[in-house]
C-alpha cells in the first residue's frame, strides 16, 4: 500500500510540476499571438503559428532547463527533478534531448490536431490515435517499470526523483 502511495504521489508530483511548466510555455506564447494579430490584422482570431512556436518554445524550455540543473520551474516547485539512471547525475544535453524531443513531437500532434488545414484534415484520426497510443504507453510503462521512469525516460536513461 505504501509503495502504491508512493507511485500516485509521484506522478501527481510530476502531473501539477508539468501543469506549471506548461502554463509557463503556453501563456506568453498565446498573450504575443493575441497582441500580433490585433495590430497586425485588427482581428481576434488565433494564428496557427502559435503551435509551431509553443513546440519550439516548450522543447527550449525544457530542454534548457532539465540540462541546467534537471528541473524546470515546475519540477523545482513540487521538489522533483531529473537524473541518469546509472549515477543519479544531471542528464548530459543529448540525453536530455532524447528525453524531450518524443515529448515535443506529441506536444505539436496534439495541436497541430486542432489546426484546420485542408491538408492536416485527412491525418486527423491517425494524429489522434498516436497521441493516444504514446499517453498510454506512458502511464503503462510508469506503472510496469516502477522506479520512476516514463517511456521517454526509459528511451533517456533518465528517471525523476524527490529531491
Amino acid at each position: 500500500m505504501d509503495e502504491l502511495k508512493l507511485i500516485f504521489g509521484q506522478v501527481f508530483k510530476r502531473f501539477i510540476g508539468f501543469g506549471i511548466d506548461y502554463f509557463i510555455v503556453l501563456f506568453p506564447n498565446f498573450l504575443i499571438t493575441i497582441l500580433i494579430e490585433y495590430i497586425l490584422t485588427n482581428s481576434n482570431s488565433i494564428n496557427d503559428f502559435l503551435t509551431l512556436r509553443c513546440g519550439i518554445t516548450y522543447f527550449l524550455y525544457f530542454t534548457y532547463l532539465t540540462y541546467k540543473n534537471g528541473q524546470t520551474i515546475g519540477k523545482k516547485a513540487v521538489g522533483i527533478i531529473v537524473v541518469q539512471i546509472d549515477n543519479n547525475e544531471t542528464p548530459n544535453l543529448l540525453k536530455v534531448i532524447i528525453r524531450h524531443l518524443p515529448l515535443t513531437i506529441m506536444f505539436l500532434f496534439t495541436y497541430l490536431n486542432e489546426i484546420h488545414l485542408d491538408q492536416i484534415e485527412k491525418f486527423k484520426g491517425t494524429i489522434e490515435l498516436i497521441i493516444e497510443i504514446w499517453f498510454y504507453t506512458e502511464i503503462i510503462f510508469y506503472i510496469i517499470k516502477n522506479n520512476g521512469q516514463m517511456f521517454h525516460d526509459y528511451i533517456a536513461k533518465t528517471t525523476v526523483i524527490n529531491k
